[in-house]
């Protein structure tokens, strides 16, 4: 099996943080979009912290058990459905 490239694997470690700093700055203005209130809209952030810290903790097992791939390709896929079930929502209302 070839290696991965550097810019890839990169990118799939930053893509659990990158989503928090990139909407943190943006909470004023999603609250007043969505009609929420500014404690909802933070205990948004503190849910997303805790679903990737329980990720973490069910990652080491399963990786140990299935390997690192499929572990992190279904990780990733997990990842976009959860981001389109995001957008749908938010279509919704």
């Amino acid at each position: 099996m070839t290696a991965a490239p550097l810019w890839l694997l990169t990118l799939i470690t930053f893509s659990g943080t990158l989503a928090m700093h990139i909407f943190v700055p943006a909470l004023p203005e999603a609250a007043h979009a969505l009609n929420a209130s500014m404690g909802s809209m933070q205990l948004t952030m503190s849910v997303y912290i805790m679903g990737l810290a329980f990720g973490q903790l069910a990652y080491g097992p399963l990786s140990d058990r299935f390997g690192r791939r499929p572990v992190l390709m279904a990780g990733l896929v997990l990842y976009a459905g959860a981001g389109l079930a995001a957008v749908q929502l938010v279509r919704v209302r």
